[in-house]
């Protein structure tokens, strides 16, 4: 398959949710050569949950992005 993507950008609601939805094609473009970015929206955040809890999920989602090939993240924080 020929790739003419060369930047593709995901929004994802939360953290995980750019895998569950879209994971597979992710790996593909990135093996095809397309930059890769997402915009994280919300997250695990006060007042449902301890900023702690955000921290956390944080760091395991860029552990991710970088397995991914995903050179640029953006997090909102929208509780």
């Amino acid at each position: 398959m020929i790739n003419n993507f060369k930047k593709i950008s995901i929004i994802a609601p939360h953290p995980d949710d750019e895998t569950i939805a879209a994971g597979g094609t992710l790996l593909r473009f990135r093996d095809q050569g397309s930059k890769i970015s997402c915009l994280v929206v919300s997250g695990h955040l006060p007042p449902l949950y301890p900023k702690s809890s955000y921290e956390i999920t944080k760091k395991e989602i860029l552990k991710v992005f970088k397995q991914y090939g995903i050179e640029y993240s953006e997090f909102l924080e929208i509780p």
